[in-house]
């Protein structure tokens, strides 16, 4: 569990309360845990080929090797 803590300051002479604000909840890890999950999900729970998913998603836009998908789930499954 990550607990983050935001100190709070009160003005002496109006006694008003103000907060840091919020920090982001993204992370550079963030934003590659879920097309790892969704390429793992594929694999394994849907039974598709990487070689099926890498021309699925060049027809749909994103031209992913099937290298990158090979290491990414291989990388992703050991974790």
């Amino acid at each position: 569990m990550i607990q983050h803590v935001r100190e709070k300051f009160t003005c002496r002479e109006c006694e008003k309360i103000s907060q840091a604000p919020r920090h982001s909840m993204s992370s550079p890890a963030a934003g590659r845990a879920k097309p790892a999950a969704m390429v793992l999900f594929e694999k394994f729970g849907q039974h598709q080929p990487l070689n099926r998913q890498a021309e699925r998603y060049a027809k749909e836009g994103v031209p992913i090797s099937l290298s990158t998908l090979a290491t990414r789930s291989a990388a992703a499954r050991w974790r």
